[in-house]
């Protein structure tokens, strides 16, 4: 962008949701809007300074060379519940019985943040509690907003969001697939397998949907979701563009932080790892595991891969 240094560093942080995610930027972060926006500049100095921006406002942010092997590499991230987990065996070994041979990378992104959002979960307080602050954020913003007289409303929104550990976990998601766009656009292999769980899958929908904006960038040969954080209802059409095989959706009717937490967070929406994504796109196939997963952090141990 012809800046450097700070300037360049708060530029691309502007494109990627207006502001630091721990004081609520909103701006484009989480829609199409930023996909498209930094989709168009991955290839320039414009991407390279949204993801540089990025990386250095994540400090958990790594994408760490797990083993050597032969083929298409395998990219994993995991969710909120397993982030401080440093055992890594149930994710490693559903990715075995995918590619036994392939290369293998994880990616660590938002340990901030997915932290304060698996406390409650991790203490045994159960979905409910995980999500009353956000439910009761969702409240009073709703009403601000009602307001259309009270200038203060949009203050009392974004600071109400910055203290609402599922909106910065989601945004951080969120710019955490563009930000691996644009590292994997300026690689030279020519495609990937994405694997992800929970918060994960929405970072590997997101990269992929970013990628398929641009063209010449990076195929993604087969996406693997499970217990996908992200709505199911959408236009997946760059979804299903982005890949040159499939994306497998392995959903739970069983998972309650999912079919609870998130619905109330999200204001009704229903997760497509709860529900599946049912779209017509030939490339993205839905699995119902209910049969075997009864939670959400079971994915991993259970599933087969399709």
């Amino acid at each position: 962008m012809g800046y450097s240094g700070a300037v360049a560093t708060n530029a691309g942080l502007a494109l990627l949701g207006g502001g630091a995610v721990a004081t609520g930027g909103l701006g484009m972060a989480g829609g199409t809007y930023v996909i498209a926006a930094a989709g168009a500049a991955l290839g320039g100095a414009l991407g390279a300074s949204i993801t540089n921006a990025y990386v250095k406002d994540d400090k958990s942010f790594e994408i760490e060379k797990f083993r050597e092997g032969v083929g298409t590499p395998v990219i994993l991230t995991r969710g909120f519940l397993n982030e401080s987990s440093a055992d890594w065996r149930a994710a490693m070994a559903f990715v075995d019985r995918c590619y036994p041979d392939a290369p293998v990378y994880k990616l660590y992104w938002g340990s901030k943040e997915l932290t304060a959002l698996a406390a409650p979960a991790v203490t045994g307080t159960g979905a409910k509690y995980a999500v009353k602050n956000a439910v009761r954020i969702a409240a009073r913003a709703s009403k601000a907003a009602a307001g259309k007289l009270n200038p203060v409303a949009p203050v009392m929104i974004a600071a109400d969001l910055a203290k609402n550990p599922w909106h910065t976990a989601k945004v951080r998601a969120d710019r955490t697939g563009v930000a691996l766009a644009g590292i994997l656009a300026r690689t030279e292999i020519p495609s990937y397998h994405l694997v992800g769980h929970s918060l994960g899958a929405r970072v590997m929908i997101t990269a992929a949907e970013t990628l398929a904006t641009q063209q010449g960038s990076p195929r993604i040969d087969t996406i693997h979701v499970l217990g996908a954080a992200i709505g199911r209802k959408g236009d997946w059409r760059k979804l299903n563009d982005a890949v040159s095989n499939k994306v497998h959706n392995y959903y739970s009717s069983n998972d309650q932080v999912l079919g609870y937490a998130y619905k109330f967070a999200q204001g009704g929406s229903v997760a497509a790892g709860h529900a599946g994504f049912r779209t017509s796109y030939p490339n993205i196939v839905d699995h119902d595991v209910s049969d075997i997963v009864n939670g959400h952090s079971e994915y991993f141990s259970k599933v087969h891969p399709a």
